[in-house]
């Protein structure tokens, strides 16, 4: 805001010294803003001849050029106030612009953690799922390894009954 409030105190002194020139001292301002002399001959030097101004008048003139040359001044560093602001005003939507990119990538981020959460936590549902069944699977497996060892046990001990009758027999 304060490139603003300058630019405004730059236009308000151009305005104010503007209106102390006469009509005359604009046609030689507009004369010196040319870079090139011989189209400021053209312009301001011409303009002059034919108004017929006298010496009294170029006179004037070079007592107001200070002054003409604080209005040329003052309009450059509102010309480069200006610049200064609206490349600021660029940047400035510039990070606008990836201020809310950023925004939205966050929110897609937060998205995606959310849903990884959530199938984290049924992985681990599953997960526990499937170990409570190997663990019945497990029990239900050494439960038959003893029953065929007991069952081999009790076949041992009947053919060995058998094997006994049949030798006392």
């Amino acid at each position: 805001m304060e490139l603003s409030e300058q630019s405004k105190s730059f236009k308000t002194t151009q305005k104010d010294l503007e209106g102390v020139l006469t009509p005359e001292d604009n046609i030689e301002l507009k004369a010196l803003r040319c870079k090139d002399e011989s189209q400021a001959k053209k312009t301001g030097g011409n303009t002059l001849k034919r108004r017929n101004l006298s010496g009294d008048c170029n006179g004037r003139v070079e007592n107001r050029m200070p002054q003409m040359v604080d209005v040329l001044q003052a309009q450059n560093a509102i010309l480069e106030v200006e610049k200064d602001l609206k490349l600021l005003q660029e940047r400035l939507t510039a990070l606008t612009i990836n201020k809310d990119n950023v925004a939205e990538s966050l929110k897609e981020v937060e998205n995606d953690y959310n849903s990884l959460l959530s199938l984290k936590a049924a992985m681990e549902k599953e997960c526990r799922s499937m170990t409570l069944k190997t663990e019945s699977l497990q029990e239900v497996h050494e439960k038959r390894k003893k029953a065929i060892q007991d069952k081999r046990f009790y076949m041992f001990i009947v053919s060995d009954v058998v094997t006994s009758e049949r030798e006392d027999s």
